[in-house]
């Protein structure tokens, strides 16, 4: 009797056991047919359950299930819940049963399920970004590298080249500039938009502050695509800013060859020789606005340029009290003649600007030469 006893027991929990991991299936089923709800309750009671608690193939079937949740709108937080899961079915198979026998038995159930979390997830961050939340979106997409580096033994970065992008993409816009940096780098190491990735790299480095990196960074394009103007470009500005002249023209004489039909470069050149070499930076200028007449910046800096060169005449006059009367002369009309090419480039950058601040400003120093020069009647008019 106590035989038959025990075999009836067992017989009971055997059936408790099948009774719960039909509830896997069954909640299985019910994703297959788009009954996700349904899928989520059933899920969750065969988790809640003793008998399923510890049995790896639950943990796959509610990834999969929570997973589809958040990529339908039915849960914000399905995928991070998902990836939870499907670690836990790793544990689980990583250890067998009770007695230590089965492990990785649901080895191929998880990457399977790794590979549907894929799918998920990158839906989930392209709805994210769709709605501008940018954080969730940066989030899916990590969990979409993690699901990729899960679902296959070889795993290949080149296949994620895109996520790399769009991560950080979506690092960037929600300031965690480090992070976007270390994925631009992915980006460009796979070879997906590699010219701009380096370009917003350099930018995450310039956020971070680290100009070490920055330079690394844009000198690394520019040996990689050294044709690429906007990687050289951008190169130039780093110098320019960080007062690196020599690196600078050595780039912009580089820059100049590749594209010698661009004004933006002259006015780059001459702007940082107006004091290394002054006449050599009023050539850039005029060269620049020879391409380009309506270049107001150039217009403007070759007016003030003419204006310091007329200024030096005139100090140079007045500060030797031995001057003959005929060098001082001299001095002082070569100052005038200076003042006046000044007038002619500065009354060009007024029909130029709509700004009434800057106007003022240029009409203050037009006023100033009208004066210098002797014209007192135009020098009222600019009052």
């Amino acid at each position: 009797m106590k035989k038959v006893t025990l075999i009836v027991a067992a017989a009971c929990l055997a059936t408790a056991s099948y009774a719960q991991k039909a509830k896997v299936s069954s909640a299985k089923n019910m994703l297959i047919l788009q009954r996700y709800d349904e899928a989520k309750t059933t899920i969750n009671e065969a988790i809640a359950n003793e008998k399923t608690a510890n049995f790896a193939g639950t943990y796959t079937i509610a990834a999969d299930v929570y997973g589809k949740l958040e990529a339908t709108g039915k849960d914000t937080t399905g995928i991070e819940q998902a990836k939870a899961y499907l670690e836990k079915a790793m544990e689980l198979d990583a250890k067998g049963d009770a007695k230590g026998k089965g492990i990785g038995k649901f080895k191929k159930d998880i990457k399977e399920s790794c590979a549907t979390l894929s799918v998920n997830a990158e839906q989930s961050a392209i709805n994210d970004w769709g709605a501008k939340n940018y954080r969730s979106a940066m989030n899916n997409f990590l969990t979409v590298l993690w699901a990729n580096q899960n679902k296959v033994d070889q795993y290949d970065m080149v296949t994620d080249s895109l996520i790399y992008y769009n991560l950080a993409s979506a690092a960037w816009l929600c300031g965690e500039y480090q992070m976007s940096a270390d994925y631009f780098e992915k980006s460009f190491q796979a070879k997906y938009e590699p010219q701009k990735s380096l370009i917003f790299a350099s930018q995450c480095y310039e956020k971070l502050g680290d100009n070490t990196k920055r330079e690394a960074t844009l000198k690394k394009g520019f040996e990689n695509y050294p044709d690429d103007k906007e990687i050289l470009q951008n190169l130039i500005n780093y110098y320019i800013t960080a007062e690196k002249n020599n690196e600078a023209l050595a780039y912009l004489n580089e820059a100049i060859k590749k594209d010698p039909e661009n004004p933006q470069f002259y006015y780059a050149r001459a702007f940082l020789n107006e004091k290394l070499d002054p006449n050599s930076a009023v050539t850039d200028y005029e060269k620049a606005i020879s391409m380009d007449e309506n270049y107001f910046n150039a217009i403007v800096r070759l007016g003030e340029l003419f204006i310091e060169f007329g200024n030096k005449m005139k100090a140079d006059a007045t500060a030797d009290s031995k001057i003959s009367q005929a060098e001082y002369d001299k001095l002082m009309n070569n100052a005038k003649e200076e003042y006046k090419k000044a007038i002619k480039y500065l009354e060009r950058s007024v029909a130029l600007t709509d700004s009434n601040e800057i106007k003022k400003l240029i009409y203050t120093d037009m006023k100033s030469l009208y004066y210098q020069i002797g014209d007192y009647t135009k020098s009222q008019e600019m009052a």
